[in-house]
C-alpha cells in the first residue's frame, strides 16, 4: 500500500477522524475541529495525546468493552505498551488486553489462544481512542511520519 503524501486533501481527511480535538497555530490553541475552514490550512495542527499516556480510565474502557463488567482486572504499563488483565475464576471472553504504544490493540482468548474481535468492535476501540484525543496510526503512516508532516503536535 502507498502511503499517503502530505497533501491538504490528505490533511483534511485525518483532520476530519479527529471532531472536537483542539487545533493549535504556532503552537497557540485556535479552536476545534469542526469546520473545514482550518483543516486544510499548512499551518494548524492537531494536539493530540500518545497512547503511552493512556489514562487508567480508558484502558479499563476499552477492556470492559471487549469482556464486559465481570472481574476485577489490573493495569501494567511497560516501555511499549500497557496491560489489562483480568484472571477470572470461569472462563470467560478475555483474559487481558494489551494496547501498544505503535497503535496496534491486542486481545487475548481466556481458553483458547486466539485473539476473536470483530471488525466492529475493533473499529469502536479505534474511534473511542480518537474521540478521547489519542494520536493512532493513519493509512500506513506512523505517529512519527505524522509529527513529521505537521499534522500533529503531542
Amino acid at each position: 500500500m502507498t502511503k499517503p503524501k502530505n497533501t491538504p486533501q490528505n490533511k483534511e481527511s485525518f483532520f476530519g477522524q479527529h471532531v472536537n480535538q483542539d487545533v493549535l497555530h504556532d503552537g497557540v490553541r485556535q479552536d476545534r475541529v469542526k469546520k473545514s475552514w482550518n483543516w486544510r490550512h499548512g499551518d494548524f495542527k492537531l494536539r493530540l495525546k500518545h497512547l503511552k499516556d493512556i489514562t487508567d480510565e480508558d484502558i479499563l474502557y476499552i477492556f470492559k468493552l471487549l469482556r464486559g463488567d465481570s472481574g476485577e482486572p489490573t493495569i501494567e504499563r511497560y516501555d511499549s505498551c500497557v496491560t489489562c488483565i483480568c484472571k477470572p475464576d470461569k472462563p470467560s471472553e478475555f483474559d487481558w488486553v494489551t494496547i501498544r504504544f505503535t497503535g496496534s490493540v491486542e486481545y487475548r482468548w481466556d481458553w483458547e489462544d486466539q485473539p476473536i474481535v470483530s471488525a466492529l468492535l475493533s473499529l469502536e476501540i479505534y474511534d473511542y481512542l480518537r474521540s478521547q484525543g489519542y494520536v493512532l496510526p493513519w493509512r500506513g503512516l506512523s505517529v512519527d511520519e505524522l509529527i513529521e508532516y505537521g499534522w500533529v503536535i503531542l
